[in-house]
């Protein structure tokens, strides 16, 4: 049984949280109506049919894949889906209000936003790399540490989503960057300032049958939907969606090909591995992202996907092992070989792409996909494509030790009961994991 303070940290952080959402929404956001329907050129009623399914698409990922793909660990399964659900509800709206004022900051506007549906889709976004991060401390972490972790994550986030894009000019529709990248690097250097746990309490990090079944939900969610996270954002028109969407289809069926292939050779029981099953097949979602848009072949597509969850495996395999060892920096659902790797890897494919592809192949649509070739060349605007790659990972690890040492300052209790349901659910008595 928590004592009753305990119990009210999160409480009060969470309704500070939710007091301080609350405010800025009444004094900066709007909905669309006759009278402020003209303040913002990008705001149109018609939008919505263009945006609303692949939004639902995402939703759909963020709740039910990432909170299903969590389930895996044999007694933190409630916990695991109920904090993803929570911690989705606030980055989500906490994503849309800082993304917001940091654009509006740096662009010296500061106005009453009208929101829209990709208003939503970038509050997904948000919530998309907050999620990513908690995977790597899943079981380790209190619900009242997520909810700061959360509040400081976003704001770095949207720091950094703004110098690629506004400044950087960078291109990364699907994420490989702002959202993957960030994400495992920010949660992979937060835990390796709250530290690992024991050997007895690692061996609380384990699965049993259901529970990986359970996990095979969110990924199956996940790849079906993943199409849709790379698209949604990309402009409808000059075919740029239409590529983007088959480009992460063939991508992602790269991976999984891929990663079946590799895991019956590198798993040491020389079966499917479903850790490898569960995470590697969606490696090529992640990898195609900054590409997805770009001038890429079927082909190509395939072989970044086929690359990536060869790569992740690998990870799985034999990076994570090592790290654990040697730094002993305890990744639980193995972001660095999901999210990190083919993240990397996804912005490096996309700066070669860059330099490799001629002009002709877009015609008159090359400053609609790259706003800054219009005084770029290819050259330079491959050059900054990396390094944006550069920025992210140095902004998102600093930051993330930086958080890391806040969460674990003597005023944050930490876990006690590690990857146990028990230390902040009501478990049933006749359940026995």
């Amino acid at each position: 049984m928590q004592k009753p303070t305990q119990q009210q940290g999160f409480t009060w952080s969470l309704v500070a949280f939710q007091a301080i959402c609350l405010f800025l929404f009444a004094v900066k956001f709007d909905l669309a109506n006759p009278a402020n329907i003209t303040r913002e050129a990008n705001t149109n009623p018609t939008r919505l049919h263009g945006y609303y399914s692949m939004y639902m698409d995402v939703h759909v990922m963020i709740f039910v894949g990432f909170g299903f793909l969590m389930t895996f660990l044999r007694k933190y399964s409630m916990s695991a889906v109920s904090l993803n659900f929570i911690i989705a509800v606030m980055s989500i709206q906490w994503g849309i209000i800082v993304t917001t004022l940091v654009h509006q900051v740096g662009d010296r506007v500061l106005s009453t936003k009208i929101m829209d549906i990709p208003t939503l889709i970038n509050g997904d976004f948000a919530a998309g790399a907050v999620l990513i991060s908690f995977g790597a401390v899943l079981g380790k972490i209190t619900p009242t540490q997520l909810v700061w972790m959360t509040f400081f994550e976003i704001i770095f986030y949207a720091i950094n989503e703004f110098v690629l894009t506004e400044y950087l000019l960078v291109v990364d529709a699907g994420g490989s960057m702002v959202i993957h990248a960030f994400g495992a690097f920010f949660g992979l250097a937060l835990t390796v300032k709250l530290g690992s746990p024991s050997d007895n309490e690692q061996s609380h990090n384990t699965s049993q049958y259901h529970s990986d079944i359970f996990a095979m939900i969110g990924t199956l969610f996940l790849w079906m939907y993943w199409p849709s996270f790379c698209a949604a954002m990309v402009p409808a028109d000059g075919f740029q969606q239409e590529r983007a969407v088959l480009a992460s289809v063939l991508s992602i069926a790269g991976s999984c090909a891929s990663a079946f292939a590799t895991t019956k050779i590198m798993s040491h029981t020389k079966k499917f591995d479903m850790v490898h099953v569960q995470n590697a097949t969606l490696a090529g979602g992640v990898a195609i992202g900054t590409s997805c848009n770009l001038a890429v072949g079927p082909a190509t597509a395939i072989a970044i996907g086929l690359f990536t969850g060869f790569a992740s495996v690998f990870g799985y395999c034999f990076v994570s092992p090592l790290l654990e060892r040697s730094m002993r920096l305890s990744d639980t659902c193995g972001i660095l070989n999901l999210h990190g790797i083919p993240g990397v890897a996804g912005g490096i494919a996309g700066a070669l792409i860059t330099l490799a592809v001629s002009d002709d192949y877009y015609g008159d649509g090359l400053t609609e996909v790259y706003v800054a070739r219009t005084y770029r060349s290819a050259g330079e605007q491959s050059c900054f494509q990396l390094a944006a790659l550069i920025f992210t990972t140095l902004t998102a690890v600093l930051s993330g030790l930086a958080v890391g040492s806040f969460l674990k300052s003597p005023r944050f209790r930490q876990q006690k009961l590690k990857y146990d349901d028990e230390e902040w659910f009501y478990v049933p008595e006749k359940f026995h994991p």
